[in-house]
């Protein structure tokens, strides 16, 4: 499906807006409520970032399963813990269903969460992070290696029970002043992957999986 051509301006995504998510399904102030252990709470700003930003500024999208999650620690064992650790989190396995940018079908990937009970004792979390159980099936949106992989805002993003999707705000926003889809309309997933690949062909193609940029050479 052919969509109106949008051009934006890319940027680089910002750690603040990958460690926020605007409606998080399961949160990790939750797992913390009974602990009597030491708390950090991690804080930041929201930033708002249109379909085309979104798309030129992170490194990897992808839809897929949560395989397993490793154990709480710093992203780079070179990292001084005394002042980094807002980068508590742990390694997760991530296997690729439907690539979208950056990857391919049937790939593993290894992203950061943050949160989680550290060496130090504490235990750091981040209300407004979303998080995905393992086994579930996720839309994932990461930044690259400088920012250590750590998802976007509001991604790991599951379904709803019906197969729709509650998007974000910017999520369906082409930065024109338009939207992908009007906003009465239900979205699946399945329908938002193809919008996410349709925009990668369009404004970031190097990046097109390659059975993705197979169909479109052969649809012409």
């Amino acid at each position: 499906m052919k969509r109106k051509k949008h051009t934006g301006k890319r940027l680089t995504a910002m750690f603040v807006s990958c460690a926020l998510c605007l409606a998080c399904a399961a949160c990790q102030a939750e797992d913390s409520a009974s602990s009597a252990q030491p708390i950090v709470i991690g804080a930041g700003l929201r930033a708002y970032l249109t379909l085309p930003e979104m798309v030129e500024g992170f490194s990897i999208m992808a839809y897929g399963k949560i395989m397993e999650k490793g154990d709480v620690g710093l992203p780079d064992p070179e990292l001084d813990p005394a002042t980094n650790s807002r980068l508590y989190g742990k390694p997760v396995t991530f296997q690729v269903i439907d690539a979208i940018k950056g990857c391919e079908d049937g790939e593993t990937i290894t992203y950061w969460e943050l949160g989680g009970e550290a060496p130090d004792g504490n235990l750091y979390v981040h209300p407004e992070l979303c998080t995905g159980e393992v086994g579930g099936l996720f839309l994932l949106i990461l930044n690259g290696p400088d920012y250590y992989y750590i998802p976007s805002a509001s991604t790991p993003l599951p379904a709803n029970e019906d197969g729709t999707l509650s998007l974000p705000d910017g999520f369906l926003d082409l930065g024109d002043g338009t939207e992908a889809f009007s906003t009465d309309e239900s979205i699946t997933m399945e329908a938002y992957i193809e919008l996410l690949q349709e925009q990668v062909l369009e404004l970031t193609p190097e990046d097109a999986p390659s059975d993705v940029l197979a169909e479109a050479e052969e649809s012409g």
